[in-house]
């Protein structure tokens, strides 16, 4: 600490670790070099142009314009230890509070105008957005047009919106939504980071958002301090629930005085601004992801007036942002194969395409750095699918997605009356639905033998109806831990929903929701899978203010079982698992004939293969029995000879000696399978 050039670089370091924080002249101040602790104490401080002051006690807030200098402090003086931090616990910190505060208003409001006055300009409004038409609708009424026609609603005694909620997953534009908001009715953008207010320091994060909404009334009130902008502010509070977490709640990344703190200053600033008055002329737009953990005082009328839920695209959407993304690479993807490419990218937001047109356009660059060519080759729709295997959906990481492009109708063969019936479910009907009155199935249970495509069935409707895919078995949702796994059930619903239009796809439900009381415990309830049971049976019905299961609501439920008899009764109930659907195996020669055209479609077969006689050799077999036969012949042929250029007949004659049938039903099983698809 002797060293001239050590002490500088601790001076240099003081100011940097303590910028807008305050200091004490003869305080000790601990600091790290080199991953050593090292102790000075502040000997005074000179501000730029003032007076510097070795005072101990005296107190200054350090900035860029201060200047520290500090001594080394030694352990064993007593006495300076003694009076340095007999001056710290007195009445310092209470005397610098105030002037600490007035400090981060003061930089919270240069630094808001700043940002404010360089945001213009970024974003030119709605135009910029592609795939949000139902969001985009919702603010041009909520704050487009108070701002841009405010007196509409002075001469007709409205009340404008205080406030916007907008919240939906991760990557589906809320924050560009506010900005284009914002750009679109020509008004200044105050941006509030939630984290970025939190402050070690008791009051500061209270200053810094009064000194943002001084910063938007001021310009509300005053002449534009830009050219073409309108007098008016939009103040954007993102991540909302790191800044306003529930009161009691301590999972906000703040303590829990602090958290109370900010979120009782929000409630002041939106019901009267810092001293009563009106905000006039300003809009509070907040963004979040998990809209539950809000405190619930925000969300009334006069604060956050209305909602607007952003959710993860549809068909529609995907293509439409697929295209505006590919607008600024050098491509050569067609529309046809756009619409193609997005009604495949189930579940992703605009964030996921944006980094999938990424990963294909760096696809491409890696191929022109391979060859010879100088110009950079342009993206191909190959390009596009191969990055889609990289690039998954980030709502559903989580969770298993299972709709392949190649899942449709042709997958399974046969089952027509079976295929018609889910359509149906799906709202294929829906304006006859409506025209009588009458709301399609929450939910469709397909039983039957193992073996017979429920599990594709499920994938294929999905495919079909262009919904997203998700699928689930107990594994996923069971633990060990008391009371995580409804919290797991109830997490899956929530994605569900904001994965909407969704099939969620509960595979073995036998499994997942078995009669309760089955395992002989006598005590209601207690087991973990009947807790699962009544979470997954308020999740269907549409507990906790959230809607229920059903097309109507964007989520359908599909079950698949083969002990439809271990299924709990009060799932199968009319309102929850409406329909149920019976999946019969392939059981005449014609439809065991179809299922092998089915799984030989793109196998080069022999003019020998006669496949009315293999469906008339195979009695007994499952659909899944006919795959593994077709699959066996394959690998015979390849056993055979390696350039085998096709499956013959021997090999498949191979194949069904190899492939031993599924068991035979039982006529208990018969018996269950028929009542239950007659009732």
């Amino acid at each position: 600490m002797d060293d001239s050039g050590s002490l500088q670089l601790l001076e240099a370091l003081a100011c940097r670790h303590m910028s807008g924080r305050p200091i004490v002249i003869g305080s000790i101040m601990p600091l790290s070099l080199l991953g050593r602790a090292v102790h000075a104490v502040v000997a005074d401080a000179e501000p730029q142009g003032g007076q510097r002051s070795a005072q101990t006690g005296a107190v200054f807030v350090c900035t860029a314009s201060v200047r520290v200098r500090l001594v080394a402090w030694d352990a064993q003086d007593d006495a300076h230890t003694s009076a340095s931090w007999q001056l710290l616990t007195t009445s310092a910190e209470d005397a610098t509070r105030e002037e600490v505060q007035q400090h981060a208003a003061r930089d919270a409001l240069s630094r808001a105008r700043a940002r404010a006055a360089t945001q213009h300009g970024e974003c030119r409004g709605f135009a910029d957005l592609a795939g949000v038409p139902d969001a985009v609708a919702a603010l041009n009424r909520l704050i487009v047009l108070p701002l841009a026609r405010p007196q509409l609603f002075q001469s007709s005694g409205l009340r404008p919106p205080r406030g916007v909620l907008l919240h939906g997953p991760p990557g589906c534009g809320k924050t560009r939504l506010a900005m284009a908001a914002a750009a679109q009715a020509r008004v200044l953008l105050f941006v509030i980071s939630g984290p970025e207010l939190n402050s070690e320091y008791s009051g500061e994060a209270e200053a810094r958002l009064r000194g943002v909404f001084q910063a938007a009334q001021e310009a509300a009130a005053g002449e534009p301090q830009v050219p073409g902008l309108r007098p008016g502010a939009v103040v954007l509070i993102d991540e909302i629930d790191a800044l306003a977490p529930a009161r009691g709640d301590t999972a906000g990344g703040m303590s829990s005085s602090a958290s109370v703190r900010c979120v009782t200053q929000l409630l002041t600033l939106l019901d009267g601004g810092q001293a009563g008055v009106p905000l006039e002329g300003v809009l509070v737009i907040a963004s979040t992801n998990r809209v539950e953990a809000l405190d619930p005082a925000l969300r009334r009328p006069g604060r956050f007036d209305a909602e607007v839920n952003v959710r993860a695209p549809g068909a529609a959407g995907r293509a439409a942002i697929l295209e505006a993304k590919l607008k600024g690479v050098k491509h050569g993807v067609t529309a046809g194969q756009v619409a193609g490419i997005a009604s495949s990218l189930h579940g992703y937001t605009g964030a996921d395409i944006e980094s999938l047109v990424a990963e294909a356009a760096m696809r491409a660059l890696r191929r022109s750095i391979c060859s010879t060519e100088t110009a950079v080759s342009p993206v191909t729709a190959e390009d596009l699918e191969v990055a889609q295997r990289v690039i998954r959906p980030s709502i559903m990481r989580d969770v298993r997605v299972e709709v392949p492009p190649s899942a449709c109708w042709d997958d399974v063969a046969g089952l027509e009356s079976v295929k018609m019936r889910l359509a149906e479910c799906l709202g294929a009907h829906a304006q006859a639905l409506d025209r009588l009155g009458v709301q399609p199935p929450r939910g469709v249970l397909l039983f039957g033998p193992p073996g017979c495509a429920k599990t594709t069935l499920a994938r294929a409707v999905a495919a079909r109806g262009g919904w997203n895919f998700i699928s689930v078995s107990g594994s996923d949702l069971f633990s060990q831990w008391v009371g995580e796994s409804e919290k797991a059930v109830a997490a899956l619903f929530a994605r569900a929903r904001e994965a909407a239009p969704c099939v969620l796809f509960l595979d073995e439900l036998d499994a997942l929701a078995p009669v309760r009381g089955a395992g002989g415990d006598s005590t209601a309830g207690s087991s973990p899978v009947d807790r699962v049971l009544a979470q997954l049976l308020i999740e269907l019905d549409g507990g906790a203010g959230s809607p229920g299961a059903g097309a109507g609501n964007g989520i359908m439920l599909l079950a698949a079982t083969n002990r439809p008899d271990l299924v709990d009764p009060a799932l199968l109930r009319p309102g929850r698992l409406d329909r149920l659907i019976y999946v019969p195996p392939p059981a005449s020669a014609p439809d065991r004939e179809a299922v092998l055209r089915v799984h030989l479609r793109r196998t080069p077969i022999s003019g020998d293969v006669d496949l009315a006689a293999i469906a008339q050799a195979t009695p007994g077999f499952t659909g899944a029995d006919l795959a593994g036969v077709c699959r066996e012949a394959c690998l015979a042929a390849l056993t055979e000879d390696l350039d085998a250029p096709c499956v013959c007949a021997r090999h498949l004659d191979t194949a069904i000696r190899t492939v031993r049938p599924s068991e035979p039903l039982s006529p208990e099983m018969e018996a269950l399978y028929t009542k239950m698809a007659r009732g």
